[in-house]
């Protein structure tokens, strides 16, 4: 695998694609029936890719209004209130 695979050596060119085009054109593989990896419900990014944007944006606000505007506090409780009270943070967290 080491002299091969670019997944064990980096080095390595992939070689994948072309395997499993040939794996189907024997029929080894039916990419309408896939065996591994099927567990998933849904990809990760179609649930996250359309809140991102206005997530990270309430980040960078929080960021700002934390450092810049809170004084230093020992509790920290109106600091974590102002982050969990966040409507896009909570949308996103499945908070509401």
């Amino acid at each position: 695998m080491n002299e091969r695979c670019g997944l064990v050596n980096q080095a390595n060119p992939c070689r994948c694609r072309k395997k499993t085009v040939g794996y189907v054109k024997l029929g080894f593989v039916d990419p309408q029936r896939l065996v591994f990896n099927t567990d998933y419900a849904v990809r990760i990014a179609s649930l996250t890719r359309g809140e991102a944007a206005v997530t990270m944006q309430a980040v960078e606000d929080l960021h700002e209004e934390v450092f810049r505007g809170h004084p230093l506090q020992r509790g920290g409780g109106a600091v974590i209130d102002a982050i969990l009270g966040d409507k896009a943070i909570r949308s996103f967290f499945k908070l509401a």
